[in-house]
């Protein structure tokens, strides 16, 4: 059963004033002991027109997948943060769902935790998804 948590947050910082398309990638450093570090890809994105979704999210998935072949020894997570219209949750939690659990060169996120944080367009916080992973390696 995949894992949906809800809670109140404030407007992201990464939300553009003007309602078009943006993206905003970046990586954070999350210490898993004393010693080692992993790497958190992020990506922000803003997409004001339902039927843009697609094409934008492949741009993602191919930069994500770039970012990973540079830190593969260090990747640890992948955040993806979205504000679009409602109709549009639908469609990213399928997405998400479904790059999580590909196989081939994405097999990677099998092995490591992938959320989607979704906003509405004003910036108001909704919900974040953490996608069930078939077959965890």
């Amino acid at each position: 059963m995949p894992v949906i948590l809800q809670g109140e947050e404030q407007k992201p910082e990464w939300l553009p004033e003007r309602l078009d398309e943006n993206i905003v990638y970046g990586e954070r450093l999350v210490r898993k002991s004393l010693i080692f570090r992993k790497k958190i890809f992020t990506c922000s994105l803003t997409v004001a027109e339902p039927q843009n979704f697609g094409i934008i999210f492949s741009n993602v998935t191919t930069r994500l997948l770039d970012w990973y072949r540079e830190n593969e020894k260090t990747a640890g997570g992948v955040e993806f943060s979205l504000a679009c219209r409602d109709v549009t949750f639908g469609k990213a939690i399928s997405s998400v769902d479904t790059l999580a659990n590909s196989g081939g060169v994405y097999s990677f996120l099998k092995k490591m935790d992938v959320q989607l944080h979704l906003y509405k367009l004003g910036g108001k916080y909704v919900k974040t998804y953490q996608p069930e992973i078939l077959e965890r390696k």
